[in-house]
């Protein structure tokens, strides 16, 4: 009887023991972020599966050392090479969701400009989890590595990746703030002609450089502008996105305005836009050559 009774009281502490095992390993890996929205995403183990929805995203990911856990993306997701072996399901403004669901994935990375809210809410009702990403600053990149980091269990990558953007930009401020500052216009389309606001990524580059954006004030993130009222602004200096193809097209318009300030000073640029439209640890190569346009539009304005 006492032998009987040892072995079941043996038993039962070996059942607890395997039972508590397994429990106390999912405490330890659920992880926990707050996304762009201000909404929880938490997770009882690392994702394992990944579908980004939107370049920069997946961009993000592979520098959070997450790329091998993405399944799928979308289109013009081209960046690093690895990226364009994965499947698509859509563009960042229209997701197939059939396919995004056959991807089975346990958590989506959306851009809120791209996809827009009701499309993440519609994704969010058919039980996704879904991180989202709307990104007003620069330190905000570093602060996005970090989360998708931690959701894919890729901490100790994503750590180093965000620690080097951050030293990166901090040398820049310290080279470039208390510079003369410059009236700055960011074209990024032509027909219609669109710029960015201060609420935009792009506006932030202007000022880390030493520049004020002269559409800063507009409501939306890219405004629609007329000629009229940028001759009024008189930028010093004009910063175009456009790929080559569309250079000599901007440019010869630009040179049409003769009595822009920027036009006089021959103070006109054009940056790669995957280098200031996508928000990832390669804008800050774009602001690299932003501030080095801003130096020679200052001693060009030096000379008598």
């Amino acid at each position: 009887m006492f032998i009987s009774l040892l072995s079941s009281r043996y038993y039962l502490i070996v059942l607890l023991g395997v039972l508590w095992l397994p429990l106390s390993a999912s405490s330890d890996s659920v992880v926990e972020v707050v996304d762009d929205l201000g909404k929880k995403i938490k997770l009882m183990q690392p994702a394992k599966r990944l579908v980004s929805l939107s370049p920069h995203l997946t961009e993000l990911a592979y520098e959070a050392g997450a790329g091998e856990k993405l399944v799928a993306t979308v289109e013009f997701a081209n960046y690093p090479e690895e990226a364009l072996k994965l499947k698509r399901v859509g563009s960042h403004n229209a997701i197939d969701t059939e396919s995004l669901l056959a991807m089975e994935p346990d958590l989506v990375l959306a851009w809120l400009s791209g996809s827009g809210r009701q499309s993440i809410e519609y994704l969010e009702s058919l039980g996704l989890n879904v991180y989202v990403s709307e990104p007003d600053t620069l330190l905000d990149i570093s602060r996005t590595i970090r989360d998708i980091g931690m959701l894919a269990g890729t901490s100790a990558t994503s750590e180093q990746t965000a620690l080097a953007f951050e030293d990166r930009l901090a040398l820049l401020k310290a080279n470039y703030s208390g510079r003369e500052l410059l009236k700055v216009f960011i074209q990024v389309w032509q027909q219609p002609l669109i710029t960015v606001s201060g609420k935009q990524l792009i506006s932030d580059v202007v000022e880390l450089c030493g520049g004020k954006n002269v559409f800063g004030n507009e409501n939306v993130l890219a405004p629609v502008i007329t000629v009229e009222s940028l001759l009024v602004r008189n930028p010093e200096v004009i910063i175009g996105t456009a790929v080559p193809a569309r250079q000599k097209t901007w440019m010869e318009t630009w040179l049409s305005f003769g009595d822009i300030q920027a036009v006089k000073s021959n103070n006109l640029y054009f940056i790669k836009p995957d280098l200031l439209n996508r928000h990832t640890s390669r804008i800050l190569q774009g602001a690299e050559q932003m501030c080095a346009y801003f130096e020679n539009a200052r001693e060009k304005r030096a000379l008598p």
